[in-house]
């Protein structure tokens, strides 16, 4: 990637095809999209994470793409305590290099249409957190329905 010798489509693929071999323990897709951001030298591949992913369903009105999945111990946290704000869910595995692009190209016509930077785009996003969260993330933590999500039987 740093070289310039990969496309946002073909690290990705290459993350794919290692983590299919098993040779990447513990690194999920949120994870390499962050080497990928920063070790691409035209910053065109966005990360997509947790928080990146449950703004476009909320931009977007829909809830399964990109995919991800509840980190069910937090959900059942999160469902106890009638707390939106502690659930956290996982990029799921089930995104491909087509996938991820598609995001991409969200997060660049996003720019387009609000007139930034598309790296500046992926940060509101991503937006910030901790004990006092950014209001676009408590508004994402709070709106989020994902797939199977609900405080209601």
């Amino acid at each position: 990637m740093r070289a310039g010798l990969h496309t946002r489509a073909s690290g990705f693929q290459g993350f794919l095809t290692l983590r299919g071999k098993k040779l990447l323990p513990g690194m999920g897709p949120a994870y390499f999209t962050k080497i990928l951001f920063f070790a691409s030298p035209v910053q065109d591949a966005y990360i997509l994470d947790q928080w990146t992913a449950r703004s476009m369903h909320l931009l977007s009105g829909q809830g399964k793409y990109p995919a991800v999945r509840k980190d069910y111990t937090s959900a059942a946290k999160a469902l106890r305590l009638k707390a939106p704000g502690v659930l956290r869910v996982i990029v799921d595995d089930k995104v491909t290099s087509a996938d991820y692009v598609d995001y991409c190209n969200q997060v660049d016509g996003l720019a387009v249409r609000l007139g930034w930077h598309a790296h500046q785009v992926e940060e509101r996003l991503l937006s910030s957190g901790g004990r006092v969260p950014h209001p676009w993330r408590a508004q994402v933590m709070a709106g989020w329905t994902g797939p199977g999500w609900s405080f209601y039987p």
